[in-house]
């Protein structure tokens, strides 16, 4: 088998597709979002919490993997202090399908344009660290672009099992002003 790669817990997905035959299990234990908008006068703050989503990988062939992405149980408040609402809400979130091909390990499939720059480095032992300038702007015109800087953890348990944990950081006002989150990839 290759040696693992995971599409967390930096943002920038990896080119590299699951073994053929093999399943691989990428979960955040918990992730939050917290945001304040004030642009055009108002005053909107989001929370959002979600609890074991997760990204269910079967590698099809070597260069082929099908991939099920499940918000198993998202918790999101949004007060508007202008209009002095709340609203709440709890359950179930999505669930997507993908299919990653990897051609010559440079995969783009979406209608966004995503720009990163990552720094990793082994810190000590199986323990290493990373530092993501990320970005992205989708095509509609009304999109905004989006700029975060991360910084997380990883521990290496064994060849098939990864903690991690860090914070992405928003920059620009569109993005979420941080997102904690504590992780884990497991493969078989």
């Amino acid at each position: 088998m290759r040696d693992m790669s995971t599409d967390r817990p930096d943002q920038t997905e990896s080119p590299h597709t699951v073994d053929a035959g093999h399943f691989q299990v990428e979960m955040d234990l918990v992730n939050a979002t917290f945001d304040r908008d004030r642009s055009g006068g108002g005053d909107v703050r989001t929370e959002v919490w979600e609890i074991a989503p997760l990204n269910l990988k079967l590698g099809l062939l070597n260069h082929v993997d099908i991939q099920f992405v499940l918000d198993t149980h998202v918790h999101s408040r949004v007060e508007d202090r202008v209009a002095g609402t709340v609203d709440k809400t709890s359950g179930f979130g999505d669930l997507q399908t993908r299919l990653k091909i990897n051609l010559w390990g440079n995969d783009g499939y979406a209608t966004e344009f995503v720009n990163s720059t990552t720094f990793i480095h082994d810190i000590l032992g199986t323990l290493g660290g990373y530092v993501e300038f990320f970005s992205v702007v989708g095509s509609a015109g009304n999109a905004d672009w989006q700029e975060q800087a991360d910084v997380g953890f990883t521990y290496a348990v064994n060849d098939h099992t990864q903690l991690d944990f860090g914070c992405k950081f928003g920059i620009t006002k569109s993005a979420p002003d941080f997102q904690p989150f504590l992780g884990l990839t497991w493969r078989y």
